[in-house]
């Protein structure tokens, strides 16, 4: 699924067999186990 922000917080399903979700509730979390790019220093 991809998350849609705007204008709607909406899980949309990549698979157009599924249905696009639209959560009262919404909690992600998860881990970083990779960078594609170099972070930046917020120094």
């Amino acid at each position: 699924k991809r998350l849609q922000l705007k204008p709607r917080i909406a899980l949309l399903p990549m698979n157009p067999a599924y249905p696009t979700l639209y959560p009262e509730e919404l909690q992600i979390f998860g881990v970083v186990t990779a960078f594609i790019h170099k972070t930046r220093s917020t120094d």
